[in-house]
């Protein structure tokens, strides 16, 4: 999940949860709305889906859902400006 702008999370009151699990269950819950969800399917994988939603609260959700059996996959992404964002680890690989 990627973001402009200062997160308004206060992490610290958030103690027995892992706090990256909380950022990924709000990006799927995103996702699974539909509204203004752009999928597009790898070329290469079709089980690769790259999901991509613009927020009305100033965020861009990036989500990857790869559900091939053995597969990797590069994502190169320029962004104009890089003050404020996040990058998250995958939860499995690399």
């Amino acid at each position: 999940m990627t973001s402009y702008g200062a997160g308004g999370a206060t992490w610290e009151e958030i103690r027995d949860i892992d706090k990256n699990q909380v950022v990924r269950f709000a990006a799927d819950a995103i996702v699974a709305t539909g509204v203004g969800v752009e999928s597009e399917p790898n070329a290469e994988d079709e089980k690769i889906v790259k999901h991509t939603v613009t927020t009305d609260f100033g965020y861009e959700v990036i989500c990857f859902k790869n559900k091939a059996e053995s597969s990797g996959y590069k994502e190169t992404v320029t962004y104009n400006s890089f003050k404020g964002l996040t990058l998250m680890e995958p939860e499995s690989g690399m």
